[in-house]
């Protein structure tokens, strides 16, 4: 690599795996933050936000393994642990969209 441009990377796996890396980034970041959300509509009653919150979940993920299929025609790795997946682990946060783990949302209401 001889600057910080992706036109300036010379190993293509590399630049692969940056692309990849940095969507599957952004699509853990909205998996965790709709999970969350899940819960406190949840919490409050709201059936209908969380059908609809549901339906962009899946959505997400559905995304997520659309990267993790390019990523492996393409020889990258995706299964290690990212910065992101550690942030939400900091946080509480399931990966998997579920919601917190452990505790509920509290929510005035």
């Amino acid at each position: 690599m001889t600057g910080s441009g992706s036109g300036e990377v010379d190993d293509k796996v590399v630049l692969d795996a940056a692309i990849v890396a940095g969507a599957q980034a952004v699509e853990h970041y909205e998996i965790c933050r709709y999970g969350t959300l899940i819960a406190w509509a949840e919490k409050l009653g709201h059936d209908e936000v969380v059908r609809l919150l549901t339906s962009n979940l899946n959505e997400e993920k559905a995304a997520n393994t659309k990267l993790n299929t390019i990523a492996l025609r393409k020889g990258v790795n995706t299964r290690r642990r990212t910065p992101r997946h550690l942030e939400c682990r900091r946080q509480g946060l399931r990966r998997d969209g579920l919601g917190m783990r452990g505790t509920k949302p509290n929510i005035a209401g």
